[in-house]
């Protein structure tokens, strides 16, 4: 599957990607630092991760609802969009415990990992085009984002797509000895 949509590519996991995915995981970690700078990095180990990978794309029906998507920006890989359920406590379902997707809270992530490519407003074009994907596709409507007070390119991007903060929990991150909140986003 390939999604073009103005100068970005959401598409499909291809063996090629692996090694960005190790590289990210273990070396260049700064975009999992600005996501959750509070919590521990568990890098990946390169042959489980490869042979992991090798089996999810053997295992994926061509005509399956995405739950991540690759961006790629004039030709290069520079990170994914994902999705994920949320119950209504806005807590993550696993994906074995769902019966009726629609029937939870649809939440959505991006990570530009190449830091190159960060501020260049990439990461919120591949939200908007994996937002069309699923009211295309599923008939999705209402988008969920998690966040914190502290990431500031997140929030831009959530605001920039009419996100607004619909739940708060205040104080619940400490980076740098200064506290920030949990924010859940809807649009």
């Amino acid at each position: 599957m390939e999604i073009q949509y103005k100068d970005i590519i959401l598409r499909d996991y291809r063996e090629a990607d692996i090694s960005d995915d190790i590289r990210w995981m273990n070396v260049e970690i700064e975009w999992i630092r600005a996501d959750t700078p509070w919590a521990p990095i568990e890098r990946v180990d390169p042959e489980q991760f490869r042979a992991d990978m090798k089996e999810y794309m053997a295992s994926l029906p061509e005509d399956a609802l995405r739950w991540r998507l690759e961006i790629e920006h004039e030709g290069r890989h520079i990170g994914f969009v994902s999705s994920y359920l949320l119950d209504e406590h806005f807590d993550w379902v696993p994906p074995h415990e769902v019966g009726d997707p629609l029937s939870f809270r649809r939440g959505l992530a991006v990570a530009i990992c190449a830091s190159d490519m960060w501020d260049k407003g990439l990461g919120t074009r591949a939200l908007k085009a994996f937002m069309n994907y699923y009211r295309e596709e599923a008939g999705v409507e209402e988008f969920y984002i998690e966040t914190w007070s502290g990431n500031h390119r997140m929030l831009r991007c959530a605001e920039k797509l009419g996100f607004k903060t619909c739940h708060k929990e205040i104080g619940i991150h400490t980076v740098g000895g200064k506290k920030y909140d949990a924010l859940v986003m809807k649009k």
